[in-house]
């Protein structure tokens, strides 16, 4: 089938009738998987044995709550081959997460679920139109457990018929542009924090807007609004959002060209629930995102807790009537990064991403936040070739007039102390782009030692 054909098909579907046909589909999908992993994975059957729980409780998506249980982070890091439901000699790969707070949680995949996953974003090229013609460029780390989402991209790329540049994230920003330059590539694809490096240590001597590049597409973190400003300014390129999860394959959901929020993959069902009572949410609302994995086989899941934050968009099509699939809403971060300063008010690391992207110089940063008495103290870290006093305090006054109940805790309710900014050197902090950027460091979350 042809593209254009294989266009034209999708989007008979991308229509009301074709999204409950579609929901038809998915729900048949998950009756299947539910009696799958009830009885193939080690981990689900003991649990529903020990609930008393059937397989038949679950005819449709809106049955789901109906099982009485979530999935955790947890469970799967206590043991993760108890998840797994087909023999380890059908495993063809692992996916872990970078493991920054602990040993990773491990997912497998036959060559089934792999092709699948192959499958998915080569479908996903194609409506997005991403032609054969066209030169990517892929800055992900790739050839490691923890980051097998560089070597999915170039896989289904390949697949595609694409010439890919697969640089990784070990080539310096330099080398990165003298690849574009040498190879016309017209599509990116990196994580937010990387790509913010790179365009912040080459912009100043390098013009980007005329390498050509026409598309930018950023996933793996959560990452700001006013960071795709300013890389769609930088590059003169579109840049678009994407959602995923190691335990998920990586590719979770995408935006297409109209940027009316993402796409979701059609093999997952996802709820948004209360995380404090589990209650599920309507479209709209924001709360916890939970996912069900649909046909997989080697580690099927079932509502498992996500910890990011994220709601669903109304059921109509998007405006591209290209895809048909439902579309999640820009991911703000994860609950556990949320953070309360001061008398209450409640943030979000983007909070602080909309400041620091908008101040020119700037290579990467970290806020960490202590205790200093009774009050809160915030210290920004700040990496850049020129820091100065003057910086600094452009810094400080855009972190208040962008936070303003920030600069009341500080001066008013003075439950805050004066925001501190600290320089360090390029490349003191060595990161690892394999792992995804640290931006914000709690330490008052951190456990005390000693006596009272």
């Amino acid at each position: 089938m042809s593209h254009w054909m294989l266009r034209h098909a999708v989007r008979q579907l991308a229509s009301p009738l074709g999204m409950r046909l579609l929901k038809r589909y998915q729900d048949r999908l998950l009756r299947q998987t539910i009696a799958y992993a009830s009885s193939h994975s080690p981990f689900y059957r003991e649990r529903f044995e020990k609930m008393g729980l059937s397989p038949d409780l679950v005819k449709r998506q809106e049955d789901l709550p109906r099982l009485g249980f979530f999935t955790s982070a947890a469970d799967l890091l206590v043991d993760p081959f108890a998840f797994l439901a087909v023999p380890r000699s059908r495993v063809l790969h692992v996916m872990g997460t970078s493991g920054s707070t602990g040993k990773p949680k491990l997912t497998f995949y036959t060559r089934t679920d792999w092709q699948r996953l192959v499958n998915k974003l080569r479908l996903g090229y194609i409506l997005i139109g991403i032609e054969p013609d066209c030169v990517t460029q892929t800055m992900m780390c790739s050839g490691t457990r923890e980051w097998l989402a560089g070597d999915l991209l170039h896989e289904a790329l390949k697949s595609h018929g694409i010439w890919n540049i697969p640089m990784g994230t070990v080539a310096s920003p330099d080398d990165q542009v003298d690849a574009i330059r040498t190879f016309g590539s017209k599509v990116l694809f990196s994580t937010p924090s990387y790509l913010n490096r790179m365009t912040a240590e080459t912009s100043a001597r390098i013009d980007l807007t005329g390498l050509g590049v026409e598309s930018i597409y950023v996933f793996g973190e959560a990452s700001s609004f006013a960071l795709r400003d300013w890389l769609e300014e930088a590059w003169r390129a579109k840049v678009y959002d994407g959602y995923g999860m190691m335990e998920f394959g990586a590719a979770i959901a995408g935006e297409c060209p109209a940027q009316s929020g993402m796409h979701l993959d059609l093999h997952l069902i996802v709820e948004v629930i209360d995380p404090q009572t589990g209650q599920v949410l309507p479209p709209g609302r924001e709360g916890e995102l939970v996912f069900t994995s649909l046909g997989r086989q080697a580690t099927p899941l079932l509502r498992y807790r996500s910890g990011d934050v994220g709601r669903l968009l109304p059921g109509d099509p998007c405006p591209c009537r290209m895809i048909p699939t439902p579309r999640l809403d820009h991911v703000r971060g994860r609950i556990d990064h949320k953070i309360s300063l001061g008398t209450g008010e409640s943030f979000y690391p983007e909070s602080f991403d909309r400041v620091m992207v908008a101040v020119p110089g700037i290579l990467e940063y970290q806020v960490i936040i202590d205790k200093e008495g009774y009050r809160d103290r915030i210290a920004v870290m700040v990496e850049t070739h020129s820091p100065s006093a003057e910086l600094a305090q452009q810094i400080v006054e855009r972190f208040y007039r962008e936070n303003p109940a920030l600069h009341y805790d500080t001066y008013g309710s003075k439950t805050v102390a004066e925001l501190r900014v600290e320089f360090v050197k390029p490349g003191a902090w060595a990161r690892d782009y394999r792992a995804k950027a640290l931006r914000l460091v709690d330490k008052r979350k951190e456990p005390s030692h000693g006596g009272s």
